[in-house]
């Protein structure tokens, strides 16, 4: 875990100002802040009161409700019991630094707090008065404070993990990543957003995690996709992601499109590409398919996932084998070792020539009898049929030499490849194989 830094050097420089309760700060001098932070919160009740009297006398006489002095006061009074609050939660900081037990409750509860009153702060004090000018006050206070704490959500999160709150951390992963969102942190979000990239990143992805444990798929979809650009866990966060839109929406539409994003982005992508011509396959939608497969290629014309799918695509479901094999020599080229492209290949040289047989092609390569006659044109023939077989041996028995441990892949093809061949000895061999799987 990253070093924790103590909030102790800020509380130093915050002074009291002339909004804030007396009383308070008198309480805070002796140390006693929950005491202070009682006063503080009668004082803001209090307030609230004289707003709704002014309110009510404004709208009674028909004039405009000016609140610039209230709002003035709550900027203070907020301000104050921030640092209350910042008191509260520097002993526990300080706990977590030097790694000893914390009282999580009070570290979460602190830190919330502390937060949600800088930021009220901070909004009171940039209204604008009544002349339409901005005088703030406790801006560089709240600002500093705000931005000190953009790391303590997460840990939090950790905390409560650990302790086994997974509800409780899976809503302090996504405070830590929407707090560059807090208004006091506008003029710095960007740069935040940039450099803690990562951090969030990491967020996003525990938060995930958490999330399909609990099977909570809305939550799942409201923060994956700040984790997605990261290489280390995309691959993960795009198949939560994919089952999320389909236990949310039960869009077909939807999930393809998470596939796609998938593909594109995804270096280990095989398992979205096998999922996506799924889709297709079982609803025999080979216009689909096509559309959607060139949807991907016209963004990335070298994508080897998007040639394999419309390759299998021209193989099992439109039977045009010669484009087939086009696609997915486009892969080979790029992953000679592509297993499923390998396998691919070979089908589309034996389906080819299989296809070729049953619709009547060759005719004489079928007679059960071969006379003198026709002697000439069976051999012609059959040299033809080899060289199909001779086309796909080579890749199914890269597909042996890629997995022998799936010989169940391999062993019935190239035992059809060499018994075309003549090549009786490895066809035995095959059978044999075949034989000790079952």
């Amino acid at each position: 875990m990253k070093k924790i830094f103590s909030l102790a050097i800020f509380s130093l420089f915050t002074l009291a100002g002339m909004a804030q309760s007396p009383k308070a700060q008198l309480k805070m001098d002796e140390g006693k802040f929950a005491e202070a932070l009682q006063v503080v919160n009668e004082a803001i009740a209090d307030t609230d009161k004289d707003v709704q009297e002014a309110t009510a006398k404004a709208q009674a006489k028909g004039k405009p409700v000016v609140l610039d002095k209230f709002n003035k006061k709550y900027a203070g009074l907020y301000n104050q019991g921030a640092t209350c609050y910042a008191q509260i939660f520097n002993p526990e900081l300080m706990k977590a630094a030097n790694q000893q037990p914390l009282d999580t409750t009070v570290f979460i509860t602190a830190l919330d707090n502390m937060i949600t009153y800088y930021t009220k702060s901070y909004v009171y004090d940039n209204m604008p008065d009544a002349k339409g000018k901005v005088k703030a006050k406790y801006d560089a206070d709240n600002k500093r404070f705000i931005e000190s704490c953009l790391d303590y959500y997460f840990y939090g999160a950790i905390f409560l993990n650990e302790r086994g709150d997974k509800v409780g951390a899976s809503e302090q992963f996504k405070k830590h990543m929407l707090l560059p969102e807090n208004p006091a942190l506008a003029d710095k979000k960007d740069s935040i957003l940039t450099a803690k990239k990562e951090n969030y990143e990491q967020s996003a992805y525990f938060n995930t995690l958490i999330n399909y444990e609990l099977k909570k798929w809305d939550d799942i979809l409201a923060t994956i996709d700040k984790g997605l650009s990261n290489k280390e866990y995309n691959h993960d966060l795009y198949l939560i992601k994919a089952e999320a839109v389909l236990q949310t929406t039960k869009d077909t539409a939807q999930y393809v499109n998470v596939l796609k994003d998938a593909i594109a982005n995804v270096e280990k992508n095989q398992s979205f590409a096998e999922s996506l011509l799924s889709i297709y396959y079982d609803k025999k939608d080979a216009e689909g398919a096509e559309a959607t497969v060139n949807e991907i290629l016209a963004k990335n014309p070298n994508s080897a996932s998007a040639w394999y799918i419309k390759g299998c695509i021209n193989l099992n479901l439109k039977q045009d084998f010669n484009t087939a094999r086009e696609c997915f020599s486009k892969v080979l080229a790029a992953d000679p070792d592509h297993l499923l492209a390998n396998a691919n290949m070979a089908y589309a040289w034996m389906n080819d020539v299989a296809t070729r047989r049953l619709n009547g092609e060759y005719k004489y390569i079928e007679r059960k009898t071969v006379t003198e006659k026709i002697k000439a044109d069976y051999e012609k023939e059959l040299a033809t049929v080899r060289e199909f077989y001779a086309n796909a041996r080579p890749h199914m028995e890269k597909v042996r030499e890629l997995a022998p441990d799936r010989s169940k892949v391999w062993a019935p093809a190239l035992q059809q490849i060499y018994f075309n061949l003549g090549l009786e000895e490895e066809a035995k061999q095959m059978d044999e194989i075949m034989e000790s799987n079952h």
